[in-house]
């Protein structure tokens, strides 16, 4: 049994397309939904057909994965057809390159592809020539294929299969100016400096407890600082230098609720001043404030916004960030002698987070049973739940300096969430597509910070535990953070120096590196289509 793959448009159905023998193309084509954008054919990740098959492949999970919200997804209509030897197919159709392009009123290019794996009657073997020229610097392998010659297939015909409906977006000319870095600077870049800003007070605590040279934790600091003036710096250019594109996300309010890092990180900082200068840390410490006072402002406004206009509400672990800003609020206040502010803003940002982490987990079931889960590229952002509640911990010993029943019981709160997020990444990864792992983006440093702020948590806990077990425990700790954290600025670094860490992704606009569509590799050898992968995993 052969399957054919087809994307149409609502505007011409499967029946009028096919019967129609319109050229079912290739060109540039690329598929989106909230969270992902896809480009089925770009030589910079897909350089043959076979990956062509298996990018065909991860696409399709990864949209069934992502969303969560279906009825968002109606525009076009992902279909498969089961054919026999009953269909009438030209055995003599090939692959051939061709510069015509569909006029605006016919803007409805479909994807097809055929598994070569039973009946050769259907079709022969498709091949392509890359070395035959094409004018499109980026997609030197398009091809658009000629007119397939079907029986009538009705719309209701029983072999058709609707496997998905998703947004879709046929991009005649690719514009590389559009893809230039400094439009794609992220707020994400701030998790860099609250791991780093974290790795110091780590290092401050192994200093007390541990009696370490204290140069270690003061470099640390210097370079969070060095870190968080040039993301500053970074993020301001990209802001002005893209002027109509920041206007139109923060209008949007993409990704609102990730902005309260930047306070979070500053109030970071002014904890690291405080070891320098009291009278800078409080300085630090206001202007952190009214930071904070903004991007809460500016989260629950979108949130209303929402509501107001009855679009879909959903909370996510980015919510979280708020109120982890204020818990850090708390600890930074106890340093400079805000006791009365400490209290405050530890017991609201406590409350809040742990009523924001019970939502989120009241969503994740009621998604579960629908049969969604989170994605493997949003896994990273589970670890907040570790963040918090760590931040919970650390601050109230802070603030009481000293280890009561009420805060070992916050340390074994803590120990659950770990379990808590552990359990949730193994559904996902058991969920996920087969063989996909996710390119490095700074998203992934949200798996450091929690684990670093874990590490402060072991410390305290060892400090007024001594005991050999909890030592043992804190060491291991302190190893596996501080690992994560250097293995991800390796990896940061790697992509620096590769010029590809800020461009848009072909994955995920906010997140994820893009290929480097100057890297164009011509492969001289014919590459036969095979799509036995697609049947294998149940398209």
């Amino acid at each position: 049994m052969q399957y054919l793959f087809l994307f149409t448009t609502p505007k011409l159905n499967d029946n009028h397309y096919l019967n129609k023998n319109k050229k079912i193309s290739t060109n540039k084509m690329t598929f989106k939904d909230d969270k992902t954008c896809f480009s089925l054919i770009n030589d910079d990740n897909i350089n043959s057909y076979n990956s062509y098959s298996r990018y065909f492949t991860e696409m399709y999970f990864k949209l069934k994965n992502q969303s969560w919200i279906p009825d968002q997804h109606i525009q076009t209509i992902f279909s498969s057809y089961k054919l026999n030897s009953n269909n009438n197919i030209n055995k003599e159709n090939r692959l051939s390159n061709s510069e015509t392009s569909i006029s605006n009123s016919e803007n409805y290019h479909s994807s097809s592809s055929i598994s070569s794996s039973t009946s050769t009657s259907s079709m022969e073997n498709l091949s392509i020539d890359p070395t035959q020229d094409n004018n499109n610097i980026i997609n030197k392998e398009t091809v658009e294929q000629n007119p397939i010659e079907f029986e009538s297939i009705q719309i209701n015909d029983s072999n058709k299969e609707i496997i998905l409906e998703i947004d879709y977006k046929d991009e005649e000319t690719l514009d590389l100016s559009n893809y230039k870095w400094t439009k794609y600077v992220q707020i994400l870049i701030f998790l860099i400096i609250i791991s780093t800003a974290g790795l110091g007070s780590q290092w401050r605590l192994i200093y007390i407890v541990f009696n370490t040279p204290p140069i270690i934790y003061l470099t640390i600091g210097a370079i969070a600082c060095v870190f968080w003036a040039t993301a500053l710096i970074v993020l301001s250019y990209s802001f002005i230098s893209n002027r109509q594109y920041t206007k139109k996300n923060l209008k949007g309010g993409l990704n609102v609720t990730i902005y309260n890092i930047m306070s979070l990180s500053f109030f970071q900082i002014a904890d690291i001043a405080n070891y320098v200068n009291r009278t800078l840390a409080i300085i630090l410490f206001w202007i952190a404030a009214a930071v904070l006072l903004c991007t809460m402002l500016f989260t629950y406004i979108h949130f209303a916004l929402r509501i107001k206009r009855k679009h879909p509400i959903s909370f996510t672990p980015s919510f979280v960030f708020s109120g982890g800003a204020l818990i850090i609020v708390g600890s930074v206040a106890k340093h400079i002698g805000y006791t009365t502010i400490a209290w405050i803003t530890f017991g609201y940002g406590s409350i809040y987070s742990v009523i924001v982490h019970f939502l989120i987990i009241i969503e994740y079931c009621k998604r579960g049973r629908k049969g969604f889960f989170v994605p493997l590229e949003l896994i990273p952002t589970q670890s907040i739940f570790v963040g918090y509640s760590s931040f919970i911990f650390s601050t109230l010993v802070t603030i009481q300096e000293k280890l009561t029943l009420f805060s070992r019981l916050l340390f074994l709160y803590a120990i659950l969430n770990i379990i808590f997020v552990i359990v949730s990444w193994a559904i996902s990864i058991k969920k996920a597509p087969r063989r996909y792992i996710p390119p490095f983006n700074l998203g992934m440093w949200g798996f450091s910070f929690p684990a670093i702020s874990f590490g402060v948590c072991t410390i305290f806990y060892y400090k007024y535990t001594p005991f050999l077990i909890t030592k043992i425990f804190t060491y291991i700790i302190i190893i596996i953070s501080n690992l994560i954290y250097f293995t991800l600025i390796s990896c940061t670094i790697y992509s620096v120096s590769k010029k590809n860490l800020f461009i848009v992704s072909k994955f995920n606009k906010s997140s994820f590196l893009s290929p480097k569509f100057n890297n164009i590799k011509n492969n001289n050898n014919n590459i036969n289509i095979n799509l036995d992968e697609i049947k294998n995993n149940k398209l």
